[in-house]
């Protein structure tokens, strides 16, 4: 049961979601290389409902913190509550290495989760920090904030890691795998997803009523689903 179990506290570990407009850090499961800005703070709290067999996490209280230290650095600080297991605090880092706003084809980052190895610490030595490296191209960046006629606006997403515990199915646990898809802005209020996190499905949509205020979401990933808010502000 141990490598199913830290499969599954993986998933829980992993559950940043999509923040829109900012675009900080993961979509659910898929690593990513969206990052705030310098001196940004992303704040987001989230439930998940798993569809998991009796015995194991039927649900967590999910929070997230993405911090912009540079214009290239962003930290991650990832808590999660689920019902029947301990809580855990996960720290990540990503830095950015082709910047599309700096002139770049595309985004291009490279990071690496849980830089302090708690869920080794929690179960064994066999559960190792994971690394990858992810990119985003935006086909039809907006001159400036998103209106009706510049949207959709269609940004790419491909990548590869290894030990991302991309485990939404626990019969097949990607250890090392490749990911992307599709994330859009389809109104300057709604947005969509449209991925594959190297194991299953991720299908989502992202409502901002207001530029200046937090971000509602939802959706699905394989048999699982979730709902959250985010706010981005700077610091």
């Amino acid at each position: 049961m141990g490598r199913l179990t830290a499969a599954i506290l993986a998933v829980v570990a992993v559950l940043a979601l999509w923040a829109v407009p900012a675009l900080a850090g993961d979509i659910v499961t898929m690593p990513t290389a969206n990052q705030v800005g310098a001196g940004q703070v992303d704040l987001a709290q989230y439930y998940i409902k798993y569809d998991y067999p009796p015995g194991l996490p039927g649900h967590v209280y999910f929070t997230t913190m993405y911090v912009g230290v540079t214009d290239r650095v962003e930290i991650d600080v990832w808590y999660a509550d689920p019902d029947t297991m301990p809580n855990e605090t996960i720290l990540n880092a990503t830095a950015l290495l082709l910047s599309e706003r700096k002139g770049d084809y595309a985004d291009v980052v490279v990071g690496v989760r849980d830089l302090g190895q708690d869920l080794r610490h929690l179960f064994g030595p066999d559960f190792e920090r994971g690394v990858f490296v992810a990119a985003a191209k935006t086909l039809n960046p907006p001159a400036g904030p998103p209106t009706a006629a510049n949207c959709p606006i269609w940004r790419l997403h491909l990548g590869a890691g290894q030990e991302l515990g991309l485990a939404t199915d626990l019969n097949h646990p990607n250890r090392d795998s490749v990911f992307g898809g599709v994330q859009a802005l389809l109104t300057p209020a709604v947005g969509a997803i449209a991925l594959w996190d190297g194991t299953d499905d991720i299908v989502g949509l992202t409502y901002t009523p207001d530029p200046a205020g937090p971000t509602y979401k939802g959706g699905v990933f394989g048999d699982h689903w979730w709902v959250g808010v985010n706010y981005t502000f700077n610091k």
